[in-house]
């Protein structure tokens, strides 16, 4: 019998090929749907997410692209995040260039003679990315027309530096300089006003802000700055919202029962979800006084979120943002004075191997937290931002994890989505994401991929709560109690 070749197990994104057996297979897939052409020889899988499958083939793409004569350059290499939908890429080419590919732009620019890069690897796919001194260069160059936003402004250099300062190699940076002609002296001028804290020195009116008070959290500072400028590049177009209304007020009733049940369930006030019914909604006594309390009033307080305690705008001032998390915190405690309700910590605490901000350098950490949450335009990630600041923060003697997941859904359910919920089975996937932001346990661009994405998976794989019935709640919880 002739032999039936099996199905093509394709992946996520495939280049056209010079074999032309290859390149007619590649054909005959995009024909039939299972690849789908986003121009210039490359297709994506079909039923994968274009933005995303480009992202974590970056390397790939751009050699394509550049016939292996480009790299990552600009702002792209300083942020270090494929997930922006426009990359920036150096050519030795005296041209410019864009490129379109489905939701992506590549704009192609004509980088400096001699320019230092090192090696990337995303999936197993190798290239070439501007080191951060070179990147540096590039940034403070002017650009016009399409490629203006190549360059940073003088406000987000600065913001920029807030994280990257430290790691900045002066001598490397001179000497790079010096190997392409450029200008290198205004770009130090920066660097030590950045260094000297002084807001007299500095253009940036959140780093003015930031300066004019005590310093916070050096680490956490550091951070903050460097998670919103990855992410002030980010949109919320694929994220798809769920806006509750006045109609669904029973429906988001059971929505906040959940919300309040696993996020405390998560916490240790571990009830089973027929008596965390009667507490929540008939009184009945289940078990330890706070605990009771607590959860009711943490479902109280989500079911206000869309009415009394809609959270400050994005303009508004820091002691608004620090007023209103204390009144989440105060609320969410129903009373409990083991947690201090609305009170911020007067001493240190520390989970695992993770220390929290000083109590002295509460205030100033939020501030910082707040102030860079401005960068950010995408109201899904500056909502997930705000949350992991209070996270990392831990403001509160107690609580601080159930603070921290009011405020995202807070933001979120005001921007016109649903919230996020943690489970008992997602619990483990949600503190490896936790941990490696807080710990530093991987590399910079993997730490922040991993939390972003992991909030993004979690939204999306409870977006659509089963809330139609009381029925359909318990069920839904029973299962989300198993251990994965």
């Amino acid at each position: 019998m002739p032999r039936i070749p099996g199905p093509i197990l394709w992946a996520k994104v495939v280049t056209t090929s010079a074999d032309a057996a290859q390149r007619k297979r590649i054909e005959r897939a995009a024909a039939c749907g299972e690849l789908v052409a986003l121009g210039h020889g490359i297709y994506v899988r079909g039923g994968e997410d274009p933005a995303a499958a480009l992202a974590d083939h970056w390397p790939n793409v751009v050699r394509r692209l550049t016939d292996s004569k480009g790299h990552v350059s600009h702002r792209t290499a300083l942020h270090f995040n494929p997930y922006s939908p426009e990359w920036f890429v150096s050519w030795p080419m005296k041209r410019y260039r864009t490129i379109t590919l489905g939701p992506k732009r590549i704009r192609l620019l004509a980088g400096m003679p001699k320019p230092e890069t090192s090696q990337i690897s995303m999936l197993g796919s190798p290239g070439q990315i501007s080191t951060l001194e070179n990147a540096l260069l590039e940034v403070t160059e002017k650009r016009r027309g399409e490629y203006a936003s190549a360059a940073l402004t003088p406000e987000e250099l600065e913001e920029f530096l807030l994280a990257a300062g430290p790691r900045v190699d002066l001598k490397a940076l001179r000497a790079v300089a010096k190997r392409n002609q450029r200008d290198v002296e205004g770009l130090l001028e920066v660097i030590a006003a950045i260094g000297s804290r002084d807001p007299a020195k500095v253009r940036s009116p959140r780093l003015r802000a930031l300066f004019n008070k005590n310093d916070g959290d050096p680490s956490r500072v550091e951070l903050f700055a460097d998670l919103a400028g990855f992410m002030s590049e980010l949109t919320s177009e694929r994220i798809e919202g769920r806006a509750w209304s006045s109609n669904d007020a029973v429906q988001f009733d059971r929505f906040c029962f959940i919300a309040a049940y696993f996020s405390n369930y998560i916490e240790g006030t571990e009830f089973l979800p027929e008596d965390a019914v009667g507490i929540v909604y008939r009184g009945e006594d289940h078990g330890p006084a706070p605990d009771q309390r607590t959860l009711a009033a943490t479902h109280q307080t989500y079911l206000s979120l869309l009415t009394t305690m809609t959270p400050p705008a994005v303009n508004a001032s820091h002691p608004a943002f620090e007023s209103y998390l204390k009144r989440l915190h105060l609320s969410l405690a129903g009373g409990n004075p083991a947690l201090r309700p609305g009170e911020f910590k007067t001493r240190p605490n520390h989970a695992g191997g993770t220390r929290f901000v000083d109590p002295a350098k509460v205030g100033p950490t939020l501030l910082a937290g707040w102030e860079l949450s401005g960068k950010i335009a995408s109201p899904f990630h500056r909502a997930v931002f705000l949350g992991l600041v209070v996270s990392e923060v831990h403001p509160f003697t107690d609580g601080n994890g159930r603070a921290a997941r009011l405020m995202t859904d807070a933001h979120l359910l005001a921007a016109g989505f649903s919230g996020i919920i943690v489970t008992t089975r997602s619990r483990d996937l949600y503190i490896k994401a936790l941990r490696a932001v807080s710990r530093r346990d991987s590399s910079r661009g993997d730490r922040r991929t991993l939390w972003i994405s992991t909030m993004e998976k979690l939204y999306r794989a409870y977006r659509e709560l089963p809330v139609r019935s009381n029925e359909e709640v318990l069920d839904f919880c029973r299962k989300e109690n198993l251990q994965a």
